[in-house]
């Protein structure tokens, strides 16, 4: 019983070396099927931030609780601009290690950068536009505003730190 159960704690021992002798960053040696995998999960997880800020806009002003979807595409619920917003965000911050504090500072300017950039592109190029902060607290122009780009470098500080 004794060997059976040493075979059986060796073997498990060599199990949980494999599987944790990597030991690098997720963001160390980025890949395109990595890159491709953090575009699909942002989008997703964006567009569900994006319905959940509905109802609470919804349930706040109109007092209904309900759930709708504004897909960012036509048939999947992907909103492509926070995929690859994170997809930015990770190439530029994860080349090379930086204090905690750059990556909240880098993170917002980025964040709130690519949101204005994209914003301009769209209004530029299609005449339309998606968002319009012109109304909000210390906007830029109406297409970021301040504490937009505090709320994305939480989650640059977040994505590149705690995870």
């Amino acid at each position: 019983y004794k060997k059976e159960l040493s075979s059986k704690l060796s073997s498990m021992k060599k199990i949980k070396e494999y599987l944790f002798k990597d030991k690098r960053k997720f963001t160390e040696g980025l890949s395109f099927k990595k890159m491709f995998f953090i575009f699909i999960i942002f989008s997703f997880l964006g567009c569900i931030y994006e319905d959940l800020l509905f109802m609470a806009k919804n349930y706040i002003n109109y007092g209904i609780l309900d759930y709708s979807t504004k897909r960012g595409l036509l048939y999947l619920e992907l909103s492509p601009i926070y995929g690859w917003g994170a997809c930015l965000m990770i190439y530029i911050l994860g080349r090379k290690p930086r204090q905690k504090i750059e990556y909240f500072a880098l993170g917002s300017l980025i964040g709130g950068g690519f949101e204005y950039i994209i914003s301009f592109l769209q209004e530029t190029f299609t005449g339309t536009t998606s968002w319009d902060y012109s109304d909000y607290l210390l906007n830029i122009n109406g297409r970021t505003t301040l504490p937009y780009m505090l709320f994305w470098g939480l989650l640059c500080y977040i994505l590149m730190v705690k995870i």
